[in-house]
């Protein structure tokens, strides 16, 4: 993946090394997941630590030196002179994780692009699930034992 700014190229890969260690420092085991609510909550910060991570050994880690503040700088100056916006950044890396089968599996064009609009990626309905069914077993414990006096 390349993106133009200021008319220098600045090139990110997707690695299994790559992804390992965002999948670490994010502390995910599914970066598919993780990665659609992050685009779905426009996170930035995810965005960033993403291209920190993708970014190529030479130029472009050397131009980013680790640092945050030159990704969001890069990634707007990238959004202005393209006139996107930044889920077409989001789009962008997507297609270079996915085109390695880092989403688990390779998904087809139309795959990917209904799994970047779906404003559901991500929504976790097992922990939905789990926190209703704890509130729902406390409050029927705490019924069953409301008068008692052992």
């Amino acid at each position: 993946m390349i993106l133009i700014v200021n008319g220098k190229e600045y090139s990110f890969t997707a690695t299994m090394k790559k992804i390992v260690a965002i999948n670490k420092k994010n502390k995910v085991k599914n970066l598919r997941d993780a990665f659609f609510r992050a685009l779905n909550n426009v996170d930035f910060e995810f965005l960033a630590d993403i291209l920190l991570n993708l970014a190529d050994d030479g130029e472009t880690k050397k131009e980013l030196n680790g640092d945050p503040n030159k990704v969001y700088d890069l990634v707007e100056s990238w959004v202005k002179e393209n006139d996107k916006d930044y889920q077409a950044v989001y789009s962008l890396i997507a297609e270079e994780i996915n085109d390695k089968s880092f989403f688990g599996k390779k998904m087809s064009k139309e795959e990917l692009e209904k799994e970047t609009n779906n404003p559901l990626a991500g929504f976790d309905i097992n922990e939905v699930l789990n926190r209703t069914a704890d509130k729902v077993i406390g409050e029927a414990v705490a019924e069953e034992f409301k008068g008692y006096k052992g």
